[in-house]
């Protein structure tokens, strides 16, 4: 009889999700269009989250750091972004650019807090 425990299982998930991650493709964004460019946003004092925006941006897809003032910046140049919006970010920064994302119609499609990364908590967040 197999017998799996349940590190096992958590060890062999948090690979599969970095593999995902690590992909970077509008197609591996949960319910994300495919068609529209991805911006990447990520909270720029942390420097895993940088390392991991800057591993998935491609090609067309455009990168932001979140530093300064917030609602400025979405106001800006994120708000007038059309298409999915990742983000690598604090847990304050994902709370606050949700509210923000969902005043203009985007609804949350994953979220995952990234452990071991660094020494601050990674969330990685897709609304779309």
């Amino acid at each position: 009889m197999l017998k799996m425990k349940r590190r096992d299982i958590l060890v062999g998930s948090g690979a599969a999700a970095t593999a995902i991650l690590a992909s970077g493709s509008a197609d591996s964004l949960d319910g994300a269009s495919t068609s529209a460019p991805v911006l990447t946003v990520y909270t720029d004092d942390i420097p895993s989250a940088r390392d991991l925006a800057l591993k998935t941006v491609q090609g067309a897809n455009s990168i932001a750091a979140l530093k300064g003032d917030l609602v400025q910046l979405w106001k800006e140049r994120i708000g007038n972004h059309r298409g999915a919006i990742q983000g690598y970010t604090s847990w304050s920064d994902y709370i606050l650019m949700r509210g923000l994302g969902e005043e203009q119609g985007l609804r949350l499609r994953a979220e995952a807090q990234l452990r071991h990364i660094g020494k601050k908590p990674v969330f990685r967040w897709v609304m779309a």
